[in-house]
């Protein structure tokens, strides 16, 4: 896998799964983003362990070096859904109100796992021997948070989002804009670049 967005990818669901709370993770559940918090089919309730968590690289504006190199910003949303929990009005006892608003706690806990994150060596497989790795310590920059928002949703799930900012560059078509190194075809796939 030589995607730098799909290293990406692994690097922020291996820091947010490192998250933990009493030596367990803080959540159990963490996906590409695809809409499944969307979906209920029927039951009311996704179809996801909570707290779950999903993560969208959504955009990715790019500038040119020269040399065939380019920096980029990409931005990502990282959502965090929570099941529906107690009320949080002021009549609620503090045990219970203070249960609804764990939420804000575990999105605190992930933005400390995030903001100012870089990835550095990251492993892509575990279960080969050696591991498969791959060093974004030259690629990715660091995590910078812009904003964090609660959605209007029409169920009763709490869902926050927060949206980071992080820098790219990207020199893999320096030598040649023809050639894809470090890409071994397979019967899974294999790239061709059109001359």
């Amino acid at each position: 896998m030589t995607s730098a967005f799909a290293q990406l990818y692994i690097a922020l669901q291996a820091r947010i799964a490192a998250i933990t709370i009493g030596g367990n993770p803080a959540i159990p559940w963490i996906n590409q983003d695809l809409g499944q918090l969307e979906h209920d089919n029927g039951s009311g309730r996704p179809a996801v362990a909570f707290p779950a968590c999903t993560i969208d690289i959504e955009d990715t504006t790019f500038e040119n070096l020269g040399d065939n190199t380019q920096t980029g910003i990409a931005r990502i949303c990282i959502r965090i859904a929570f099941p529906p929990y107690s009320n949080t009005s002021n009549l609620t006892p503090a045990p219970y109100r203070n249960d609804a608003l764990y939420f804000y706690d575990l999105e605190t806990a992930v933005h400390i796992a995030l903001q100012g994150y870089t990835p550095g060596i990251i492993t892509i497989d575990g279960t080969t021997t050696p591991p498969i790795t791959a060093d974004l310590s030259n690629t990715w920059g660091h995590l910078i948070r812009l904003r964090t928002a609660t959605e209007q949703r029409n169920d009763t799930i709490r869902v926050r989002q927060l949206h980071y900012t992080i820098t790219l560059l990207d020199d893999t078509t320096t030598n040649d804009p023809t050639l894809i190194t470090g890409i071994t075809p397979s019967s899974t796939f294999a790239f061709t670049i059109p001359s």
